[in-house]
């Protein structure tokens, strides 16, 4: 497929009445329906630019090259004047669900998460966004750091070692679909190319500092206390299989939590985030 499209070209599949298919589930850029009950279409809201569709189809159809535990990416798809994706369906829980319902899973979902982290950073890839050049570039948009710290931010990063190991960069529990048959890691948006120290530099902070937008105390509290019971068995599990020792993940902290500043985070992250960025920035 060319890496762009025009959704009037004969080669993209064509979807009529998307309301007699199940809605899954919906979010600010897309809708996601059961079409056909055996594939998944993302199908995005009209107005969301081409390009963010074709950066969606074209990473994730690098990955799934050198990937084989995902959902594949099958068909570009137009309903009328909006386009998608058409995805395998992943069937079953996702590690967060399954925790919920089984809390003595939490052990063992941060064993698992450890080994899917280390299976990912086996494999090498390229074709696709760097960790520094996307870190770079979301450290460029963020609005609370001054441009003095962005920049030594940035000089910190470019020291940092290189490599072609396959990243996800938004690899947590909620990204983890289990079934009887199979586990397979979801959404690869952000994947890119680099050192695996980032990509478990970057799970580490989803861990530790990532909060839900909406949900009462409770709820937060115990997703928190989750969070760190997975974090801690997680970080033990990656360390002994990756041979990555704490420095060289720590080495990636500042650079990391700072790109995370600018996506939409509640002002409570935020100001962790800040914290920890400023404590470690001056060391």
């Amino acid at each position: 497929m060319a890496e762009n499209f025009d959704l009037r070209d004969e080669n993209i599949l064509t979807v009529d009445d998307v309301l007699k298919y199940k809605l899954l589930g919906q979010g600010n850029t897309a809708e996601i329906f059961l079409y056909k009950d055996v594939t998944v279409l993302k199908l995005f809201r009209d107005g969301f630019p081409q390009s963010g569709i074709m950066k969606e189809w074209n990473v994730t159809r690098a990955v799934q090259k050198v990937y084989g535990r995902m959902p594949k990416a099958l068909r570009l798809v137009r309903c009328g004047e909006r386009a998608g994706i058409l995805y395998e369906l992943a069937e079953g829980q996702d590690l967060f669900r399954m925790i919920g319902s089984n809390p003595f899973l939490l052990l063992k979902a941060g064993k698992k998460l450890a080994e899917l982290h280390a299976e990912i950073h086996k494999k090498e890839i390229d074709g696709i966004l760097t960790v520094k050049d996307k870190l770079c570039q979301e450290i460029g948009w963020v609005k609370e750091l001054s441009e003095d710290e962005k920049q030594k931010i940035i000089d910190r990063l470019l020291f940092l070692p290189d490599n072609k190991q396959l990243c996800h960069f938004d690899f947590h529990p909620g990204n983890i679909m289990v079934s009887v048959e199979k586990t397979l890691v979801l959404d690869w948006l952000t994947a890119c190319s680099g050192e695996s120290a980032a990509d478990i530099a970057r799970t580490c902070i989803l861990l530790k500092y990532g909060e839900i937008q909406n949900g009462d105390r409770l709820s937060k509290l115990i997703l928190s206390i989750t969070k760190a019971c997975i974090r801690g068995a997680y970080i033990r599990n990656v360390l002994r299989l990756s041979g990555i020792t704490r420095y060289e993940i720590k080495q990636w902290f500042v650079p990391v939590a700072a790109a995370r500043l600018s996506e939409w985070l509640t002002e409570h992250e935020k100001e962790r985030l800040l914290k920890l960025i400023r404590k470690h920035l001056y060391e």
